[in-house]
């Protein structure tokens, strides 16, 4: 230490006094956090940087220009981690220079605190009429917070994710973690396991088993096609349900509609009608322009390239012996593609060029497209 006296200004020369606010520190993972220091020095500190001492008693040095860190300079002594990790747990000190020499701090000890979500379902096993909503049950605690919630089903070894997105459901988010099936279908019955996401990982939750019955079928379907194999207690109409209540597509990019049919007598006529401001506007069959699907072994429907005039209500009808059945509607909204009439004079012409070369399947549908634009009412 050294005094000045000049004048009658007096004055003390010293080593960087660096003070700690805490000696001890616990951070989240995923959070910024501060180590705060004052620094006072006479003449002013020059040079300012820190140490961490990890557990395995490796020392490195933490100045200005280091990466994911701000801070530790004579500016703003204070060092700020910018997004703390497991591995900045440790011991900290500050270092302080001035023209007399080296000042450090007292150690500061770093914790950092977190781990995967704990996810967990009340609720292993859930049966459900067919064509009822359902909510599983999904319950979330994490530090640090969740940042995602999305489940997972498991049927026939194939695993499917469902989000927030998913047509059909509610739920699935972070202020609603629990899954809402709006309408169950048969398809809807397997195994589900909701997760939740923070910045640590992934947690999960056990299993819970989804169980679908209803008035025309008392077992799961294993799938779509091969009906035939489920037990019906006793005969009557048709039981026909969507698989959504909407879907969206891009102009020209195919699309299928859904459609489950399931009864005793099978069905023989399967068609849909399209409507329009909920009044009937066509009738589509099997083998319509621009079409897959619509029959007794895959009713649902296909539009190979969908326009805009496209876009309404659909319903699925299905016929057997002893009566008819409907389906609830759904909802096809199709995005994009303007299309002018030069562009379809070229496919004319192109079409017209190649006929002698093009397969007859082919050829049949690039017609079948030019057909479907030709009627279209988005033509500019």
């Amino acid at each position: 230490m050294i005094l000045h006296i000049l004048k009658r200004n007096i004055y003390i020369s010293a080593l960087p006094n660096v003070k700690v606010k805490y000696t001890s520190l616990s951070g989240t993972h995923g959070i910024p956090f501060t180590l705060y220091v004052e620094v006072h020095a006479t003449p002013p500190a020059h040079h300012i940087y820190w140490t961490k001492e990890n557990e395995n008693g490796e020392i490195i040095t933490i100045n200005a220009r280091a990466t994911g860190y701000s801070g530790g300079n004579t500016s703003v002594p204070s060092l700020t981690i910018s997004y703390a990790r497991f591995s900045d747990k440790g011991w900290y000190t500050c270092f302080a220079r001035n023209s007399l020499g080296l000042g450090f701090s007292h150690t500061i000890t770093m914790e950092v605190e977190g781990d995967v979500p704990i996810v967990s379902i009340d609720t292993l096993t859930y049966t459900v009429s067919f064509g009822s909503a359902v909510s599983l049950d999904c319950t979330v605690t994490a530090l640090p917070n969740y940042t995602r919630i999305y489940w997972q089903k498991l049927k026939n070894d194939i695993i499917t994710t469902i989000t927030e997105e998913t047509a059909g459901v509610t739920g699935s988010t972070r202020e609603r973690p629990f899954l809402t099936i709006v309408s169950v279908t048969i398809s809807d019955a397997g195994s589900y396991t909701c997760f939740a996401e923070n910045s640590v990982g992934v947690g999960s939750s056990r299993s819970t088993v989804l169980t679908v019955t209803g008035e025309a079928v008392t077992e799961a379907v294993s799938n779509r096609i091969n009906l035939c194999q489920c037990w019906f207690p006793f005969q009557g109409r048709p039981l026909v349900k969507i698989g959504s209540a909407m879907y969206s597509t891009i102009y020209g990019t195919p699309v299928t509609l859904h459609c489950d049919v399931i009864g005793d007598p099978l069905s023989t006529i399967i068609y849909w009608q399209k409507k329009r401001n909920g009044a009937l506007w066509s009738i589509i069959t099997s083998g319509a322009i621009g079409t897959q699907g619509i029959n007794e072994t895959q009713p649902s429907l296909t539009l190979m390239f969908p326009v805009k005039s496209d876009a309404g209500e659909y319903v699925c009808v299905a016929i057997n012996p002893i009566g008819t059945s409907s389906s609830q509607p759904t909802l096809l909204t199709v995005i994009g593609g303007e299309i002018c009439m030069q562009d379809l004079l070229h496919l004319l012409n192109v079409i017209e060029q190649y006929t002698s070369v093009l397969q007859p399947p082919m050829l049949m549908y690039s017609v079948n497209v030019l057909l479907i634009l030709m009627n279209d009412k988005n033509i500019r």
